[in-house]
């Protein structure tokens, strides 16, 4: 009996309870009706104007839990915006913050925004737009088309042009915001939200705007005698951006589709010393493979930035799904993200059973660039999972094909790396060839200027020996340093070629201190100082063990019946060490 006492007493609170809210819920519609009400009247009071004053009088400041929608709300903020910005700004966010209306707060956003850069008509009022929108908060809330981040970045990239001292530097500024304005408009075309179409067609508007801006400031540079920054000295190259720079890498890119092709495909190792191009070549890869396959390419400094297996499961979705849109435009299935949370490899295997289900490829290729980073998982979880997941999917997946790209070969990888990677095929991503070299030197663009005297061409291909980093770090910093010499002189001589390299050493630091530190371990770098400090004296076994070892990571190379019988492949390196040798630089 007092069970059931308690169970009728608990049944008694429970409609009681209900029977307040509903109590509560009719005086909510009580207040609302006054409320619309007074909405309705200050909109017929102020057609003719006036909205900013009369933001105050709105219902929310007097009631701020309204669930109801209240008729004209978005319009009378929008068309306070016009007259007075800021009071406008503090009612959105008051709506945002402190009131039950954070969605319509969100579609004022949206209003006053796209109403503001509708009314943009001239490159000069687009750049504006980069201070008068500056008050919306990022990231965006949710329900706000991300386009939105994209107009406003169109805006910072005109206003960045304003500032421009010259020709060169405008058009610099104005051409990733003419790609974001190319982004914007194929997004649109795909989406079907409304907002999304008014951006698309905003920006459309805005591409012939940047496009002639982008022509003035080009004609601009050649009256100036500009040269234009055609050289890449850094990020990888990527075909939107770059696509005349990637230098003969064409018979790499022929045995790969060979091997592919292959009834028995093994695993493709990816090789090269650091800042070769790997992941340069595997930008373009896409461009490169018939429609066939369907290449994925996954980040290993992504995976590694996790510690759990969870959250590699996921960061390896999340990224295989990106490529898969940005290669071929393909969605990708949705994974199962509560069984991922449980037993999250077995979870993505299942996913792939999907993939191949309802892919139409033949082939896919799931490239992982920095692959060694996934040795540091298993170093920080002492969990083998996600090696086991790679060797599953490279024996029993027909239609999966694995590609692995980094600095070191399987020989150089711990022990446990060989239980797991089999049948291995290593490409090799080598220096360019003299021609590729040069080319690259002379004509990184087809309209590039003859700037170069032939003997700078020869200084800076015998310097780099075709490394692609240090070949367009050296020509970047020639073509800064004639822009600001360019009334002084009109070529670039061998002596400016071997003039500039102070300044290469200290703008490409982290690839001569990794070099230095990382690549070389003890052993080499007392071999590199020993071949400089004493290039006579014949080499000990040991040291002729670190000799062959630094030849096959293409840092030295043997010359027969010579001494010393090794020496530098890239002549920079030998200069870079040599100044660490002096005390020039300090890099202990």
């Amino acid at each position: 009996r007092r069970v059931r006492g308690h169970d009728e007493g608990a049944v008694t609170d429970g409609c009681a309870r209900r029977a307040g809210w509903r109590r509560l819920g009719v005086l909510r519609v009580y207040f609302w009706l006054p409320e619309a009400l007074w909405m309705i009247l200050l909109h017929l009071m102020t057609r003719s104007g006036h909205h900013a004053r009369r933001l105050r009088w709105l219902p929310p400041w007097f009631d701020q839990v309204i669930h109801l929608p209240l008729p004209f709300l978005e319009e009378f903020i929008a068309r306070a915006y016009r007259d007075d910005p800021q009071a406008a700004q503090e009612t959105i966010m008051y709506l945002s913050n402190s009131t039950t209306l954070t969605r319509v707060a969100a579609r004022c956003m949206v209003r006053v925004a796209f109403d503001t850069c509708n009314r943009a008509r001239a490159l000069k009022e687009i750049a504006d737009l980069a201070d008068e929108l500056a008050w919306i908060p990022s990231p965006l809330p949710e329900t706000i088309s991300p386009l939105l981040s994209r107009v406003i970045e169109v805006s910072q990239s005109a206003r960045a042009a304003q500032y421009a001292r010259s020709g060169l530097a405008r058009a610099a500024h104005l051409r990733p915001g003419a790609r974001a304005l190319a982004d914007i408009r194929k997004a649109a075309t795909l989406s079907d939200r409304r907002d999304d179409r008014d951006y698309g067609a905003l920006a459309e508007a805005w591409s012939a705007l940047f496009e002639r801006a982008i022509a003035e400031a080009e004609e601009q540079a050649r009256r100036e005698g500009q040269i234009p920054q055609a050289y890449v000295a850094g990020p990888p190259l990527h075909p939107s951006t770059s696509v005349n720079l990637l230098r003969g890498r064409a018979d790499l890119f022929r045995e790969l589709e060979g091997l592919l092709l292959a009834p028995a495909r093994p695993v493709l190792l990816l090789y090269g010393g650091r800042r070769a191009g790997k992941t340069s070549f595997l930008n373009f890869l896409p461009r490169t493979l018939g429609g066939n396959v369907l290449p994925l390419l996954v980040d290993g400094q992504e995976l590694a930035a996790v510690e759990t297996q969870q959250g590699i499961a996921r960061r390896l979705a999340g990224a295989m799904s990106r490529s898969a849109r940005e290669s071929r435009n393909q969605t990708l299935p949705r994974w199962d993200d509560e069984r991922m949370s449980r037993d999250p490899f077995d979870a993505l295997l299942d996913w792939f059973d999907t993939i191949e289900r309802e892919t139409q490829r033949e082939t896919v290729l799931l490239c992982l660039d920095e692959f060694e980073r996934l040795d540091e998982i298993v170093q920080k979880s002492g969990n083998h999972a996600a090696l086991h997941f790679l060797r599953h999917v490279i024996q029993h997946r027909l239609r999966w094909s694995v590609l692995l790209s980094g600095s070191h070969l399987l020989e150089e990888l711990p022990a446990y790396w060989s239980d797991f990677l089999i049948n291995t095929r290593a490409l090799r991503v080598s220096y360019l060839s003299p021609t590729d070299t040069r080319n690259l030197i002379e004509h990184p663009t087809p309209d590039f200027p003859s700037i170069y005297t032939r003997e700078a061409v020869d200084e800076i291909a015998g310097l780099t020996s075709g490394q692609p980093y240090l070949t367009q770090l050296i020509c970047y910093e020639l073509v800064e340093w004639l822009n600001l010499n360019r009334e002084e002189r009109r070529q670039i001589t061998r002596d400016d070629a071997r003039n500039i390299l102070p300044i290469v050493f200290e703008r490409g630091h982290q690839y001569f201190s990794e070099f230095w530190n990382l690549t070389l371990d003890e052993a080499g770098r007392d071999l590199v100082r020993a071949l400089i400090v004493n290039p006579g004296r014949p080499l000990s076994d040991e040291q002729r063990q670190t000799a062959q070892r630094l030849e096959r990571k293409e840092i030295l190379r043997r010359q027969h019946d010579c001494l010393p019988e090794y020496e530098f492949q890239v002549p920079l390196l030998r200069l870079y060490v040599e100044t660490i040798i002096t005390g020039e630089i300090d890099e202990e």
